[in-house]
């Protein structure tokens, strides 16, 4: 006989004498940064911190190029000044995969799983002359977790402007452009003085010469460039969009090479002010500070949800009041719509930490974790796991937390029945809310250890799903990732075994 088993988001065909294979939790910390970027840790060190929390994977995700740039009216993509930090792609993307690997292959108890952070677009309005320059969503990111190719991650189309490893080829021509102007100005004050002693033609007409033949066709290069600057994407850095065109461009690059990536702390804002940038020559490197202030601000973005299609998820507990979990919310939109056929894939929940050091801003790095339910901790397995959905994310609290230890659906003649077993280090004054469809189905207070079960004879759709929040005290919270569910035969099995 072929029972029916709904868990981690996928439907499993099994046998009731069928093993389901033999599965662990594994604590992960996802959006860590490291001294190769924004973070203050070299590997061995982090190792260290996270042998002290027993932690068993790390997702780096170091910033793939950490650049704001800002181009000068009339010639915007010619003149520029930019705001550099180290990235990723500063040095190679081959040497950060190596020294990820090389830290794999010194210890065995912490894994990584090389990733970045990338900023699809962003925007500049103001000026700098009436001082409201202002760089939008330039925080508004997307995080790729498991890339293992270097030219994969040397050919995300990230959008910011000029970026020296993608466009050297303009970077170079622009400085000659620029090189052919000064020279033609040189001439122009230097030259007519000097010809009109040798030619015995006149200033005025050496001068008139000069700007015929030399002016006139630099300047139409400039505007030539200037022109082709605006017709290309990847420059496209002036005024808002009202669609998410280049945010979904990206999510289409990262799903065509099957990585795993989801929106990093959507509602989540940022604001800084940024006092002056360095001027680059053509190699990169700095000449000298110049002052540009400006303002770079990010607002709350969880829309892009709704709005974007085909990635794999989102960051929905972190260090800050989150309401994208709660019963209702626009992942419940987002979940309905995989539902009904409108989208193609499920979306799921992470947990991020958003860590760059110990103490920063009060953080530990085990603070938020997610947790997955994998075969063995491998790279293949863990994300494997992930894009089944078969994790859950956790908020703890200075030690502790709250484990999730199953979480399942069982379908059968007599409805759909769902199991949570919850447990903790010391007892927990805990509340599920079980949610169905983005309804809250059933709540239920009380303290750790807790096995909870609920049998819903309710359900009315042809396919729906489930999740659950647990909520503790303070920071302590438990979201699951979503298990759907088709609607139960009568002719089916009332209870069937978990994978957990």
């Amino acid at each position: 006989m072929i029972f029916c088993l709904c868990v981690f988001g996928t439907v499993i065909r099994l046998s009731a004498e069928e093993p389901t294979g033999h599965i662990e939790p594994y604590s992960c910390i996802v959006h860590v940064h490291s001294e190769m970027s924004s973070g203050r840790y070299s590997l061995p060190k982090m190792t260290e911190i996270a042998q002290e929390y027993g932690i068993d994977v790390i997702f780096l995700t170091d910033n793939l190029t950490h650049k704001i740039q800002y181009g000068f009216l009339p010639f915007r993509h010619v003149f520029w000044v930019d705001h550099s930090e180290k990235a990723v792609l500063s040095d190679s993307a081959a040497r950060y995969l190596d020294v990820i690997k090389k830290e794999n292959e010194r210890q065995s108890n912490v894994l990584y799983v090389a990733g970045v952070e990338i900023c699809p677009r962003y925007y500049w309005t103001g000026s700098f002359l009436h001082g409201d320059l202002t760089c939008h969503d330039h925080q508004r990111n997307i995080i790729a977790l498991g890339i293992t190719d270097p030219a994969v991650l040397e050919r995300i189309p990230e959008v910011r402007g000029v970026i020296r490893a993608g466009n050297m080829t303009w970077i170079i021509w622009t400085r000659a452009l620029l090189v052919m102007g000064a020279l033609v100005i040189l001439l122009l004050l230097s030259a007519p003085v000097r010809l009109a002693k040798r030619s015995g033609f006149s200033r005025r007409e050496i001068r008139k010469s000069i700007l015929v033949g030399l002016a006139a066709p630099v300047f139409i290069l400039f505007i030539a460039t200037e022109i082709v600057g605006y017709l290309r994407s990847s420059f496209a850095i002036y005024g808002n969009k009202p669609t998410p065109k280049a945010e979904q461009t990206v999510i289409g690059f990262l799903r065509n090479h099957n990585v795993v990536h989801y929106w990093a702390h959507p509602e989540a804002s940022d604001d800084h002010q940024f006092k002056c940038v360095p001027l680059h020559n053509v190699h990169g490197l700095p000449l000298k500070e110049v002052s540009v202030g400006f303002r770079a601000r990010t607002e709350p973005y969880p829309h892009l949800l709704r709005l974007t299609t085909g990635y794999t998820g989102f960051g929905g507990v972190y260090e800050d009041r989150t309401t994208l979990t709660d019963p209702g919310s626009l992942w419940d939109v987002v979940l309905e719509e995989y539902v009904e056929g409108m989208r193609k894939d499920p979306v799921w929940c992470f947990g991020e930490m958003l860590y760059h050091y110990e103490g920063q801003s009060g953080k530990r790095m085990d603070n938020v974790e997610t947790v997955v339910w994998a075969k063995d901790r491998t790279e293949n397995s863990i994300m494997d796991a992930i894009r089944d959905g078969a994790f859950y994310a956790r908020s703890n609290h200075q030690g502790r937390r709250i484990s999730l230890d199953r979480w399942s659906v069982e379908c059968g003649g007599n409805g759909v029945e769902i199991r949570l077993d919850i447990s903790a280090a010391a007892e927990e004054n805990i509340r599920i809310t079980l949610i169905r469809g983005g309804v809250v189905l059933d709540e239920k207070k009380g303290f750790t250890p807790m096995h909870y079960v609920f049998r819903d004879s309710g359900m009315s759709k042809c396919r729906d799903y489930y999740r659950a929040v647990i909520n503790g005290n303070g920071a302590l919270k438990v979201v699951t990732n979503p298990i759907f569910v088709d609607a139960p035969a009568e002719s089916s099995a009332e209870v069937v075994r978990s994978r957990l």
